[in-house]
C-alpha cells in the first residue's frame, strides 16, 4: 500500500515449501509485472514496485535518527525554528531514507501522516503537503543523537 498506510497481506497453508515459494511468485509478478528472478529489474508503470530493503535498520525498527521539519510561518502560534516530527513519523521517514539509499530511484515518497499526505524528497530535503490547499513546503532534517555516557 501508499507508505504510511496498512498493506495487504495473504495467510495460507501450504503442504509443501515448493507449493508456498511457487504461489509467492506467482502473485509477485501479478503485482510488479516482473518475475521474482528478475527484481532487480525495472518497475513496471502502473504497478507495485519492488523494494530493496535494509533488514539491519529494519529489525532495530528505524530509530538510528530522528527527523525535524523547520517552521518560519507562524503556523500554530510557533517560533521560528526546528520541531520533531512525532515518534510514528520520524520512524517512518527514517524507514525511506535507508530504503531510499538502496533504492535509488525512491527519493521522493507519499506519506500519510494524520489527515495529511506529505510529499516528501529525500533529495531536496523538503515535504510538502500534498492534501491541504496551501501545498505548504517545508525544509527537513535527519540527525542522529549522541549517546549519553
Amino acid at each position: 500500500g501508499r507508505t504510511g498506510t496498512t498493506g495487504q497481506g495473504m495467510e495460507q497453508d501450504f503442504g509443501r515449501w515448493n507449493d508456498a515459494v511457487k504461489c509467492f511468485q506467482k502473485k509477485f509478478k501479478e503485482k510488479t509485472g516482473i518475475p521474482w528472478n528478475n527484481r532487480d529489474k525495472p518497475a513496471v508503470a502502473g504497478k507495485y514496485r519492488f523494494i530493496q530493503q535494509d533488514f539491519t535498520q529494519k529489525r532495530a525498527g528505524y530509530t538510528s535518527a530522528k527527523w525535524q521539519y523547520w517552521v518560519d510561518d507562524g503556523v500554530d502560534g510557533k517560533p521560528d525554528g526546528w520541531y520533531d516530527y512525532d515518534r510514528s513519523g520520524s520512524v517512518r521517514v527514517e524507514r525511506l531514507f535507508a530504503e531510499s539509499r538502496n533504492n535509488t530511484d525512491l527519493g521522493t515518497r507519499l506519506v500519510a501522516s494524520g489527515s495529511f499526505t506529505y510529499r516528501v524528497d529525500l533529495a531536496n530535503m523538503t515535504q510538502t503537503n500534498v492534501t491541504h490547499a496551501n501545498h505548504t513546503s517545508r525544509r527537513i532534517r535527519r540527525y542522529e543523537e549522541e549517546e549519553e555516557t
